[in-house]
């Protein structure tokens, strides 16, 4: 009983902490406060631009759901089309959603 136990949890967390695609583009996220950002989210990093034109890169660090980048200031959360952001551990940008249309913070610098 404890080995069917077992298995059944592992293959559960399994499932739940599998990555989601990268995406291939910078992506704008707009936030409810009125902020918004962009980035792109490779396989192995992702690269972050704040509307006031600073860049980040970001490592993946282990999570169960989403997918979360940090460079050990700046923390990333994305699942799906949603995101927050994290600055000193203090969350900046909340209830972020992924806009489809093309990015107007690419030009900035």
């Amino acid at each position: 009983m404890k080995v069917i136990q077992l298995s059944v949890l592992l293959a559960s967390s399994l499932v739940a902490t599998a990555p989601l695609p990268a995406i291939a583009q910078p992506v704008q996220f707009q936030c409810n406060e009125g902020g918004a950002f962009e980035a792109r989210i490779e396989k192995d990093e992702a690269k972050v631009k704040l509307a006031s034109g600073e860049s980040r890169t970001l490592l993946p660090l282990d999570t169960h759901v989403g997918r979360k980048f940090s460079d050990g200031r700046v923390l990333l959360f994305v699942n799906e089309t949603e995101a927050y952001l994290e600055v000193n551990y203090t969350r900046v940008y909340t209830n972020c959603l992924a806009q489809q249309a093309a990015s107007n913070l690419s030009s900035t610098k």
